[in-house]
């Protein structure tokens, strides 16, 4: 499962207009209370089932964010823009 990064979170939160905080919020609480969120990790570089082959760090191809925000996104030594978590399904 692959679910926006706190940074990325935070960094969403601060570009979109106040109307549309508590929509974010509200998903943004159910991404944090996924069963298994406790054991995500950072998206990183590779070709493992969680990495990113694009080198993008969960980021699709996109990459945003600058220095001044404090987070830029997506980059090699950036910040993920996501965080991943294995799950087994047993029957």
């Amino acid at each position: 499962m692959s679910l926006p990064s706190p940074q990325r979170q935070t960094y969403i939160l601060s570009q979109i207009s106040a109307a549309s905080q508590p929509l974010y919020q509200q998903l943004f609480a159910l991404c944090n209370a996924a069963p298994g969120i406790s054991r995500a990790v950072p998206v990183t570089t590779g070709t493992d089932t969680l990495q990113d082959a694009s080198g993008n760090l969960g980021c699709g191809n996109q990459t945003f964010g600058t220095a001044a925000h404090g987070s830029q996104f997506g980059k090699s030594g950036g910040v993920p823009c996501a965080i991943v978590f294995g799950t087994n399904a047993r029957a």
